[in-house]
């Protein structure tokens, strides 16, 4: 998607910011609690969600948006804050873990083994800046940590091409798991 906004965009031309404690300072409840999701969540849960490879976790990217579809238009809307939410199914918890105010989101994410996660977003240089940053947070439940690292700063309206590339996304797998079946 960021490769979408700016083309000369590479892996590699991430910086490391830090490492900090991870999940300390989350909201944890009963699974039950969220899970399963209300019918308003049930698309969102499914398109912004990753499940971890062994099936235990399900990383849902972000669960203040709401996702749906009205004939061939999809809605994205919900909360100008952005937080993701991790269900764990054999723990019985879900730990909404992260927030971010309206200068910035949690896009995308992928469970990179049983117990690594990736999040991926934007965020804004600071109040009324025009300029802002992609990010990508890697989370170890192994040891509870957070490793955030960043693009170079560019302006709101190659954020806002990345935001398009995320809406294309998003559009393309809300048509996916609504297709009719064919029998």
């Amino acid at each position: 998607m960021w490769r979408k906004a700016e083309p000369e965009f590479a892996p590699e031309s991430l910086r490391f910011v830090d490492t900090s404690p991870a999940f300390r300072n989350g909201y944890v409840q009963p699974l039950k609690g969220l899970y399963p999701p209300s019918e308003e969540l049930q698309t969102t849960f499914q398109i912004l969600s990753a499940r971890s490879p062994d099936h235990r976790y399900n990383l849902i990217f972000d669960w203040y948006l709401v996702i749906e579809g009205s004939g061939d238009e999809v809605d994205i809307s919900g909360e100008p804050d952005s937080a993701p939410l991790l269900l764990d199914h054999q723990g019985g918890t879900s730990n909404h873990f992260a927030t971010c105010g309206t200068s910035c989101a949690f896009y995308w994410g992928v469970w990179l083994s049983p117990t690594r996660f990736a999040l991926a977003g934007w965020q804004s240089e600071e109040e009324l800046s025009r300029q802002m940053h992609a990010f990508i947070k890697i989370y170890s439940l192994a040891d509870s940590t957070e490793r955030s690292y960043v693009t170079r700063s560019v302006s709101v309206e190659v954020g806002n091409r990345y935001r398009a590339a995320w809406e294309a996304w998003v559009n393309s797998k809300f048509r996916t798991i609504k297709r009719p079946s064919r029998s």
